[in-house]
Order: structure tokens, then C-alpha cells, then sequence
């Protein structure tokens, strides 16, 4: 199958993902009557018809559904002559192939390490890739915080938000002015820093903390990481972040409601 046009966004996703996720399921080869030979990934060599057919058009006589038991008669292989390299060395693998009573089963090869069990979160890192770990990835993803919360204050670190500076470099016509003091242009930094309302929530906030309140962006984030063992820094990052922004939030869809009304 192949991603259409009428198949879900995740599901054409998913097939385009298909063939890097085949090499992490291997079939461990017991009595090979289940193990599909020319499909099923049983050897070193990955998918055979891959392996094998690229260097030769014919399938050698062997059926697209034959099983590994199909191939070995009376204790003896019935594979063609190997008539290319990828052949030859098919042909000494299976000499360190022996079929057994067991029932062949499948498992999971991921980062090296095999498993019988399937794991979202191994799947997900391998597909992610492995990258450089920032160092405030614990101020803003912790198990106490509120997660909404911390999904906010991610966007904002990344200065990701749809602000209006943000609104307006996509070409969307829409008042600059900030929401909560109509005073400023309303950007990251000021929403959070120069804005005469969030200032007053930021010194609040801090005297509940005992904390002396830090009006920039990056050295509150070092106090963020300073406090990660604190009360304190809890209180922090899930109050002001996600508050402030809650605040504006309803007051874009208060003004939005007025419009329409009008």
C-alpha cells in the first residue's frame, strides 16, 4: 500500500514510515513455516527481494509466498546456484541456519537492543533522533507541573507563541497593540516583561516565592534551573507562564466575540 490522498494524514504518515520501521522487526527463525522468505526480515540482509532481485530480475523458481521450510528438503537447502555475490552470500548464511520445534516469532531491534515487547517511547526516540539535550529542558518538563502549562512555556521559550509580532510577520492584519496594556506592541518580551499588567503579576507571584523577580526572558530561565529543587520554582513556572497567557487567551476570544456581535 501507499499513501493517497484519501487516506488519513497520520495513515499516509505511517506508510511513509513503514520501510525504516521494517528493519526494527526482526523475525527470529524457529521452524520457518511461518517466516515469508522473500518479505520478511530473517536474515542479515534485510528484505530479500531488496537484497537479492536488485542484482537479478528472476526469483529463481521460488514463489513470492514460499516459507524458509518450504526451501529446506530432507535436511538439505534447494536454493538455485548463486549466480551473484548477494546470492553467495545468502547461500553462506544458511549454512549457519538450523531449523528447530519452535514456533518463528517476531522482535523488536531498536537502538541495538532486542525486546519482545513493543515500546512507544523507544520507537519515538529512534524516529526523533538523537539530539543535543538543551539545558532547560527540566524548568519546562517536570512531573509536578501542569502539562498544559508546560506546553506553553515551551512555545515561549522557543518564542513559538502566536503573539501579535508573530501574527503580523505571517501577513495577518491585525492590531499590533498588546491586549493587556494597549500601550506597547505586543511581543514575547513585552508580554511577559514590559507590560505594565504582567509586571504586577510578576512581583506578586515573586514575593509569594521569596524571590527576587527577573524582568528578562533568559535570566529567568537561569533562575528557572536554579530553583528545580525548590517549592519555589514550581509555584514559578506553572503560575506565570500559563496564567499570563490564559489572561490574554481570553481577552482574544472576548474581542473576537465583540466583533461578531458588532
Amino acid at each position: 500500500m501507499k499513501p493517497t490522498t484519501t487516506n488519513s494524514w497520520l495513515a499516509n504518515k505511517l506508510f511513509k514510515l513503514r520501510d525504516e520501521v521494517y528493519t526494527w522487526i526482526k523475525l527470529k527463525v524457529g521452524n520457518g513455516e511461518s517466516c515469508r522468505f522473500w518479505s520478511d526480515n530473517w536474515t542479515p540482509f534485510g528484505k530479500l527481494s531488496h537484497f537479492i532481485l536488485s542484482d537479478q530480475p528472476s526469483r529463481m523458481g521460488i514463489t513470492l509466498n514460499s516459507t524458509v521450510s518450504d526451501l529446506l528438503v530432507a535436511g538439505n537447502w534447494t536454493l538455485p546456484p548463486a549466480r551473484s555475490e548477494s546470492m553467495v552470500q545468502l547461500h553462506i548464511y544458511l549454512t549457519s541456519l538450523t531449523l528447530t520445534e519452535e514456533e518463528d516469532s517476531y522482535e523488536w531491534v531498536v537502538d541495538d537492543k532486542r525486546s519482545l515487547k513493543y515500546s512507544t517511547n523507544k520507537v519515538y526516540r529512534q524516529l526523533r533522533g538523537h539530539e543535543t539535550q538543551v539545558p532547560w529542558d527540566q524548568s519546562v518538563w517536570n512531573a509536578k507541573g501542569i502539562p498544559r502549562h508546560s506546553f506553553l512555556t515551551w512555545l515561549f521559550v522557543l518564542n513559538r507563541c502566536p503573539t501579535r509580532d508573530r501574527l503580523r510577520s505571517w501577513g495577518l492584519q491585525t492590531d499590533a497593540t498588546c491586549l493587556l496594556c494597549n500601550q506597547a506592541p505586543e511581543s514575547r518580551d513585552h508580554l511577559f516583561y514590559r507590560c505594565p499588567f504582567s509586571g504586577a503579576v510578576w512581583e506578586e507571584v515573586a514575593r509569594r516565592c521569596n524571590l527576587q523577580p527577573q524582568l528578562d526572558w533568559d535570566q529567568t530561565m537561569i533562575q528557572m534551573q536554579s530553583l528545580q529543587d525548590h517549592r519555589s520554582y514550581f509555584e514559578l513556572q506553572t503560575e506565570i507562564p500559563g496564567g499570563i497567557f490564559e489572561i490574554h487567551a481570553a481577552l482574544v476570544l472576548d474581542s473576537c466575540l465583540k466583533v461578531e456581535a458588532s
